[in-house]
């Protein structure tokens, strides 16, 4: 009898780990099905400015540990207040040999100069966000970013 129970265990775990194994060839043949990697609920950003700079910082959360994250600021030329945060993320779970499937937190900051009163647009994966502004000051080392209370 507990042939029987071990045969069906491992059948049914090959079957499982093959059906695994074929999605992730679909996937690596056809990287546009991949889901987008984009939080549901609004972003909240840091920021402060001093000396004519800007300096934007903030935390997104993203489904699993094997994310890259860049964020840069694009300007209009006709319109230099107005700033449109872009961050770009990629899943690299297919590169990485190892991932962990829990939602993870990356951080991104970035430095831009510019007038004092400018509109900030924030776009994720070139979607348009929600975020919550909260004010700072840099400290002396003028690295770090210091939320106001």
């Amino acid at each position: 009898m507990v042939k029987w129970i071990v045969f069906i265990v491992l059948v049914l775990s090959g079957a499982a780990l093959s059906f695994f194994y074929l999605q992730i060839k679909d996937l690596e043949k056809n990287p546009a099905k991949l889901p987008t990697a984009v939080a549901a609920d609004a972003v909240t950003l840091a920021h402060a400015y001093r000396d004519g700079a800007h300096r934007y910082a903030g935390i997104i959360s993203l489904p699993n540990s094997c994310h890259t994250v860049n964020a840069r600021v694009v300007r209009d030329s006709k319109f230099p207040e107005n700033f449109e945060l872009r961050v770009e993320t990629k899943d690299m779970q297919l590169e990485t040999a190892f991932c962990s499937q829990l939602r993870s937190r990356y951080q991104f900051s970035v430095l831009e100069e510019g007038p004092e009163k400018i509109n900030l647009r924030l776009l994720i994966n070139g979607k348009e966000r929600e975020y919550k502004l909260s004010e700072g000051q840099w400290q002396n080392d003028g690295a770090t970013l210091q939320v106001n209370k």
